[in-house]
């Protein structure tokens, strides 16, 4: 019954990444079994790193005291290689917003 559920979903997420216009990965994992399209493969976290920060960022919040109106300071060394919409902002003298 397992193998066919994993034979199942493996083809739906075949399916998934099959109508993406470019080069997708995904995997699904429980605590028995991962089943991975393209998960022998490296790619780079770009936007998908927002919600690793941004999970990390709620947990400084609920745990260690975080504000979201504490102040942050972006600077041009803060910004990575790729596009950053916020790039634009980010002057000489840094951008001045909030952790919220």
């Amino acid at each position: 019954m397992i193998a066919l559920l994993l034979l199942t979903l493996t083809s739906s997420l075949h399916d998934l990444a099959k109508d993406f216009d470019g080069r997708v990965g995904i995997c699904v994992q429980d605590q028995r079994s991962t089943v991975c399209v393209n998960g022998d493969q490296r790619f780079s976290l770009q936007s998908v790193v927002k919600l690793v920060a941004g999970a990390a960022v709620m947990d400084a919040v609920d745990h260690r005291g975080w504000k979201l109106d504490d102040p942050v300071l972006v600077r041009r060394e803060d910004l990575s290689l790729y596009v950053h919409p916020i790039a634009k902002l980010v002057t000489a003298a840094g951008y001045r917003t909030t952790v919220g």
